[in-house]
């Protein structure tokens, strides 16, 4: 498995760069302009850089969009990044994040299949690093001038969540819980709601406490 940037700007160079530093699961960057292409490559030690266009098939199946186990698609376009996420989503990919400027796209995100929003007015690339590979974020939004993230996840079976009550997570600092989502049905959390599997959750996160939401949403090496 692996995790494939679309786009080799400066965010994608830059979360390849963090990636690296945190991971060992294979990475590659594809970008259509050859200059930005191989800056890239020449900043990255072991990230496979591929020139080309994302939006063209035969360079996701040289990348692997297939077995990818996240798609971070963070191209200047919110076209490209939205067409290049639901293309790698259809070919197999796992996950998909993508990069949205425009706001009139955020309504119909779910209806594409982009698993999460980066909206770049709230999002920080530390927020997209932290949820790369901890279990399935839909959205994550920094409020207060970074002082706090509200984030909206997806409980999975392998994850801690699963089987616990609010009031057994809520012995966390820093974290609040706000509504679930069960079977398209919305409830306000109170402190004996129990979460499972497939519950889509939404909370309210101090940055301080960013590590406890990251081992939260942590899934199992069986769900790989």
């Amino acid at each position: 498995q692996s995790i494939i940037i679309i786009g080799g700007g400066n965010i994608g160079t830059y979360i390849a760069k963090e990636l690296e530093a945190r991971t060992k699961t294979r990475l590659r960057i594809v970008e259509k302009d050859r200059d930005c292409a191989e800056k890239a490559a020449e900043n990255l030690s072991r990230t496979v850089v591929l020139n080309g266009d994302a939006l063209d098939t035969t360079i996701l199946d040289e990348a692997g969009v297939s077995n990818a186990q996240t798609v971070i698609c963070v191209t200047n376009d919110d076209k490209t990044n939205i067409l290049a996420g639901i293309m790698a989503k259809s070919a197999g990919a796992q996950r998909v994040f993508s990069l949205i400027n425009d706001t009139s796209f955020l309504s119909i995100r779910t209806s594409l299949g982009i698993d999460m929003v980066i909206d770049p007015r709230m999002t920080t690339v530390s927020s997209i690093l932290r949820h790369v590979r901890k279990g399935r974020i839909h959205d994550v939004f920094v409020i207060d001038d970074g002082f706090a993230e509200v984030i909206e996840g997806e409980v999975l079976e392998t994850s801690p969540l699963s089987g616990k009550t609010v009031e057994e997570i809520s012995r966390i600092d820093g974290i609040s819980f706000g509504a679930l989502i069960r079977d398209d049905e919305v409830y306000v959390t109170n402190e004996k709601t129990q979460f499972k599997a497939h519950d889509r959750i939404v909370l309210f996160a101090e940055i301080t406490a960013a590590k406890e939401v990251e081992n939260l949403f942590r899934v199992g090496v069986d769900y790989f």
